[in-house]
């Protein structure tokens, strides 16, 4: 009986290993997208009925505004969205049809961007809600709309969210930082937004990023001691279902006060009592050679001061920069080239190498507007509009697919996760078949509302074919080494004379091993030893002391590693892989 209670106990045990909280839903190496989400058009079903981000507010209201009102550098490909999910506009292209843009309020053009997430392998985003304007009910519904969007989309394809605050701007109702958790409360309460299985969670709290923390040149909060009780609110004041893991989006030369940053002493206290800091890089360095040199003298050195804090570093990762529409021509376009990847591919490699890094910032999935943007995009300079200026992929003199920045992303993520090795030049070829598309459900949801997700697909759907393999080596290794302890404890307690070790300290050193190797499933035989020691139940395991019964189970396990090759078994990776499926502002900085 006591043997039969043992082998449930530890076979939960096993299932809680493979079954319990994956860093899947975590940061920890992962490369999360930027995601606007912003672009509309008059009459997509959004409340402000107005194009929004693709042309200049002067022709928001227009129905085909022309290339002269244009705000966009790079134009989407168009062919995968629905008719019904596109505007026309006054632009035209070469074959003489109009330029058409979509608008994220329609549900199944985020679902859109998030199936080509999960194509390539991309995690997920920090969407991006912007406090200026906020406080109009028409913005805040339209932007609440969107969030829904992105919610059920991240449900549907099993990739991960964040909401992302940017309290920079000038045009507020009251106070931005009392507005921000009046926001905040609200999509906790009324939306239910950190309840989804979706939502991204450090340390067992909801991620939140604000950005705007200590900016010189912004039109942000510059009273320390109003952001320090925004920070203490969200980390240990609030409601404990408020309460969140809070990321920083601060300046780039935040660690040493100069620069872009806000320079009284008292900033430094501020950025120290962040759960995580994220600098904006976008801009920093122009080139490969300026990259090399920036890392080395700030992101290094940023992220090795972060470890020594206990603070999650974030650095930002970016292909190019161009907004040449945005600033109505006044800079040149493709002002920051890609190098048909190279750029982006040196900032991947750099990142990953670094052992203080396990989080990246994508920037960004989906900026059109400032030349970042990684989704899907006209390849060739032939197929842009026939009028206004236009960057395609081509523009650095190489064939490009219109994917290609996806696939990098992918490929990144590939090398954070350990799949494949550590590579400074890029490791995959633009004539190489792009990876099989990804489907979801026939009847999913797409209405965009916040309760609506009972159409989703269910959990295991969700993962790719390599996830599934991961789940199915995690647990196959687990319950042959759980076989195999039980067996061998079996014929442990069978035995008719037990040897007895002169003292405690011979005893332990007759049983103690390293189980490491063989895990994360059997990492807590040591703690349950040292419970054991402190036990004077000597009624269990047979008229055993509950510390003998442990050490011959760590025994059992050192048996079992004894005859496992350590270099081709190593448990704990596989586990730690098991749960993860495969699968980018309004202001002039971010």
């Amino acid at each position: 009986m006591r043997e039969t209670i043992y082998s449930i106990v530890m076979f939960i045990f096993l299932i809680a290993t493979v079954g319990g909280t994956s860093s899947y839903n975590m940061l920890t190496n992962q490369i999360i997208c930027g995601y606007q989400g912003w672009f509309t058009y008059p009459g997509d079903g959004a409340p402000i009925n107005k194009w929004k981000h693709w042309f200049h507010d002067r022709a928001a209201t227009v129905t085909a505004p022309n290339a002269d009102y244009i705000t966009v550098d790079m134009y989407p490909t168009t062919d995968e969205y629905d008719e019904d999910d596109l505007h026309e506009s006054g632009i035209m292209l070469n074959d003489g049809s109009s330029a058409k843009f979509f608008s994220n309020v329609r549900p199944k053009v985020v679902l859109k961007h998030f199936e080509w997430m999960a194509t390539y392998g991309i995690s997920g985003v920090f969407h991006m809600r912007f406090m200026e304007s906020l406080h109009v009910d028409t913005n805040r519904e339209w932007k609440t709309i969107v969030l829904r969007n992105v919610r059920n989309a991240a449900e549907l394809t099993g990739r991960i969210f964040a909401v992302s605050y940017n309290i920079a701007g000038d045009d507020f109702g009251g106070n931005v930082l009392e507005d921000l958790k009046v926001d905040w409360m609200r999509l906790v309460d009324e939306e239910g937004i950190t309840k989804s299985s979706s939502y991204i969670h450090q340390n067992g709290l909801p991620v939140l990023r604000i950005y705007g923390i200590g900016f010189k040149d912004h039109n942000v909060v510059h009273d320390t001691d109003e952001m320090a009780r925004l920070i203490s609110w969200f980390q240990s004041e609030a409601e404990e279902k408020y309460r969140v893991f809070l990321i920083g989006g601060v300046p780039s030369m935040w660690r040493n006060l100069t620069g872009d940053s806000m320079q009284e002493e008292a900033w430094k206290g501020i950025y120290d009592s962040l759960d995580g800091i994220h600098p904006w890089h976008v801009g920093r360095f122009k080139n490969i050679t300026g990259f090399e040199h920036y890392y080395t003298k700030i992101i290094k050195e940023d992220a090795a001061y972060c470890e020594t804090k206990g603070i999650l570093y974030m650095p930002t990762m970016w292909p190019g920069f161009s907004w040449h529409n945005t600033k109505h021509q006044s800079v040149p376009i493709n002002d920051i080239p890609r190098h048909g990847g190279d750029f982006m591919w040196k900032q991947a490699h750099s990142f990953v190498a670094d052992p203080n890094i396990t989080t990246i910032w994508m920037a960004q999935f989906d900026e059109v507007d400032e030349g970042t943007a990684i989704f899907k995009m006209t390849s060739k300079t032939s197929d842009l509009p026939a009028e206004g200026d236009w960057l395609a992929l081509d523009a650095d003199g190489r064939s490009l697919p219109s994917d290609w920045y996806l696939r990098l992303a992918g490929e990144a993520q590939k090398m954070f996760d350990g799949m494949r090795p550590l590579n400074s030049t890029i490791p995959i070829n633009p004539q190489d078949p792009p990876p099989c598309c990804w489907v979801v459900a026939d009847d999913a949801d797409d209405t965009g509302d916040a309760d609506d997700t009972d159409d989703a697909i269910d959990g295991t759907s969700r993962l790719s074919v390599l996830g599934l393999m991961l789940i199915a080596i995690g647990i196959m290794l687990n319950f042959m080494a759980f076989a195999l302890v039980v067996r061998i404890r079996r014929k442990a307690a069978k035995m008719t004379e037990v040897q007895v070790l002169s003292s405690p300290s011979q005893l332990k050193r007759a049983h103690s091993v390293d189980v490491t190797e063989i895990g994360e499933s059997f990492n807590s035989v040591n703690s349950f030893d040292d419970r054991a020691r402190d036990s004077e139940d000597e009624d269990l395991n047979g008229g055993h002391n509950v510390k003998e019964g442990a050490d011959a189970m760590q025994s059992a396990i050192g048996d079992y590693h004894s005859v496992t090759s350590p270099q081709n078994v190593n448990v704990s990776e596989t586990s730690e892989m098991s749960n993860y499926a495969i699968v980018g502002v309004e202001v002039d900085i971010e």
